[in-house]
C-alpha cells in the first residue's frame, strides 16, 4: 500500500539528476520543538516487505538546527523521524533540502503519534514548482477530491461510468500517459490503474494488457507497486489457469523452480518472463505463511532464484523476504544492540548467553506495564534458574528510567534503557506497550510475540521450562522382591 506522505510546500534544490549512479542527498533545517533529539532517515529497499533501513542519523542541536546526508541511486520514498514522530517524502539523488519541521509537543512525546493521526509537519521557505513532492502531493490531494463523489459507486458497484468521469477530470488537470521513464507520470498512471483494477476485477486480461504487457517493472515507484501487489496478490494460488497439482508437485513434493516457472507460464497474465519471476517471488513469500506449503522448500526455491536470476532487482526482494521470515520464525540472529543500565553502563544481551531471555518493553508511565511486572516478579521466583527476565524502557527522558528502580525495588531482574536505538524498535517492530519477545540461549529470536504475563505466560513457562523435582516412588507401588 502507498504510504502516508506528509505534505510540505517547497524545497531548495541543486542539480536534478536521475541516473543510477549514487548521488548525495542533503537535508538540513530547523526543528525547534525537538532540540537535542536525534533526527533519522529511514529508507525501504523494496515495496513488498517494507523492511526499514536506517540510512542517516544526526543530532538536532540546542537551537533546533540539524543537517544530515546520505546517498541514493534513484528517487525513493524515505521516512524522516524524530523520536517516534514521522513523515514521508520522495528524495531525489543530487538534491539539497531545507526543511522547517514542526509538531504538536504533546503528540511528539507520545509513544506512537501515528495512532493519534499526528505526523511531522514539514515546510520549506522557497517554492520549487518542479519538485516531485509538490507535484505528487498536489495530485494526491486533487485525486481524493475528484474521487470523493464517485468512490461509493466504484467500490460498491464497479461503476465504469463513474470511473470514466474520474479519469476525464484527472486528465484535464494532469498528464495521464504511459511514460515509464518519468517518475511523476508513472505515479499518476498507476494510481488510476489501481482504481481501474477494482472496476475490472472480473476481466484481468483487460488490466494486464493496458498496464502490465510491457518491458518495464517500476520497482521503486510506490504507485506501480501498490497496483502490482493488489493485482498479483496470492495470484499463483487463486488463478483458475494455474493447477494446484503443479504447485503441489513443484513446491511441496519436489521443489523445482524451472518446472514451476514453466507451469505457471501457461497463464496468459504471466507470459512476460521477468514479470513472471517477480510474481513467483512475491507469491512464494506469501506462501511462507500458508500451512499448505512447505516452508523449507519455499526457502530453497527462493535461494535458487537468488543465485540464478538475470534481474538484479529481484535479489533485493528475495533477500528481504527471507530475512523477514527468519526473523519471525526463530532463525535469525539478533543484532547485538547496546542498552544502558540505570547507572549508565553498557548492557548487551550477549552477556546473558546460556539462558533464554524473556524481554518486556515498557515505559515508566504505562500502568499496564507496571501491573504485569508484578506478575513477572512472582514468575521469576519459580523460573529464575531456567530463564532470564529483562525489561527495556523506551522512555524518551532517560532520567525517568534512572529513577524507576528506586520506586520499585522489589523488581529485582535486569532493567535497561533502549539508549535511543530506534533501529532496535524498527527491527522488532515495537508498536504498542507493553510488548514481549523471547530470545533463545544463543541470542536468536525464539518467539517475537511471546505471551504476556496476563495472557498465558505462566502456562507457557510451565510447559517449556518447568521440571518437576524427582519424587520418591510411593512405597505402596514398589515391586516386591
Amino acid at each position: 500500500m502507498i504510504r502516508v506522505i506528509i505534505c510540505f510546500f517547497a524545497i531548495t534544490f541543486s542539480t536534478l539528476l536521475y541516473g543510477q549512479k549514487e548521488r548525495e542527498v542533503v537535508i538540513e533545517g530547523k526543528a525547534p520543538f525537538a532540540s537535542n533529539c536525534k533526527i533519522r532517515i529511514t529508507t525501504f529497499s523494496d515495496y513488498i516487505t517494507w523492511q526499514p533501513q536506517e540510512t542517516a542519523v544526526a543530532k538536532i542541536d540546542k537551537n533546533g538546527d540539524f543537517k544530515l546526508s546520505f546517498k541514493l541511486k534513484q528517487i525513493s520514498l524515505v521516512q524522516i523521524s524524530i523520536l517516534r514522530s514521522k513523515a514521508e517524502f520522495f528524495a531525489s539523488p543530487g538534491y539539497s533540502y531545507n526543511f522547517q519541521i514542526d509538531m504538536d509537543s504533546l503528540g511528539h512525546q507520545s509513544f506512537d503519534p501515528t495512532q493519534q493521526n499526528q505526523y511531522l509537519k514539514i515546510s520549506a521557505p522557497e517554492i520549487d514548482t518542479n519538485d516531485i513532492n509538490l507535484k505528487i502531493n498536489h495530485f494526491n490531494n486533487r485525486l481524493d477530491e475528484i474521487l470523493a463523489p464517485y468512490a461509493y459507486d466504484i467500490m460498491r458497484y464497479n461503476d465504469v461510468t463513474a470511473f470514466d468521469s474520474v479519469c476525464a477530470q484527472v486528465a484535464r488537470e494532469f498528464p495521464v500517459l504511459y511514460n515509464p521513464d518519468n517518475y511523476y507520470h508513472s505515479y499518476i498512471f498507476y494510481s488510476l490503474a489501481n482504481i481501474e483494477r477494482i472496476i475490472y476485477k472480473k476481466s484481468p486480461k483487460k488490466i494486464y494488457t493496458r498496464y502490465l504487457d510491457n518491458d518495464h517493472i517500476l520497482y521503486n515507484n510506490p504507485a506501480y507497486m501498490d497496483f502490482f501487489n493488489g493485482f498479483y496478490d496470492n495470484y499463483l494460488y487463486n488463478s483458475p489457469r494455474i493447477k494446484k497439482s503443479d504447485l503441489e508437485q513443484n513446491i511441496n513434493i519436489e521443489p523445482n523452480y524451472n518446472a514451476l516457472f514453466n507451469a505457471v507460464g501457461k497463464d496468459f497474465l504471466l507470459v512476460n518472463e521477468r514479470l513472471r519471476e517477480f510474481v513467483i517471488i512475491k507469491n512464494l513469500g506469501q506462501f511462507l505463511g500458508n500451512e499448505e506449503f512447505d516452508a523449507g522448500n519455499i526457502l530453497k526455491l527462493l535461494e535458487h532464484i537468488e543465485t540464478t536470476t538475470h534481474f538484479p532487482d529481484h535479489k533485493i526482494f528475495i533477500f528481504n523476504i527471507i530475512q523477514k521470515y527468519k526473523k519471525e520464525n526463530f532463525r535469525l540472529e539478533t543484532p547485538n544492540f547496546t542498552f544502558k543500565t540505570p547507572k549508565g553502563s553498557d548492557f548487551r544481551f550477549s552477556k546473558l548467553n546460556g539462558k533464554p531471555v524473556y524481554v518486556q518493553v515498557f515505559r515508566t508511565d504505562c500502568p499496564d506495564c507496571i501491573r504485569e511486572m508484578k506478575l513477572i516478579e512472582e514468575l521469576k521466583k519459580t523460573y529464575d534458574e531456567k530463564i532470564e527476565f529483562v525489561s527495556i524502557s523506551v522512555d524518551y527522558d532517560i532520567t525517568k528510567f534512572e529513577k524507576f528502580p528506586l520506586s520499585y525495588p522489589e523488581f529485582d531482574w535486569t532493567f535497561v534503557h533502549f539508549n535511543d536505538q530506534y533501529s532496535w524498535m524498527d527491527y522488532f517492530e515495537i508498536n504498542s506497550l507493553p510488548e514481549y519477545y523471547l530470545l533463545s540461549e544463543d541470542g536468536n529470536i525464539m518467539q517475537r510475540y511471546a505471551p504476556a504475563p496476563t495472557k498465558g505466560l505462566s502456562q507457557y513457562l510451565q510447559m517449556h521450562f518447568y521440571e518437576e523435582e524427582d519424587v520418591p516412588e510411593n512405597p505402596m507401588f514398589q515391586q516386591r522382591n
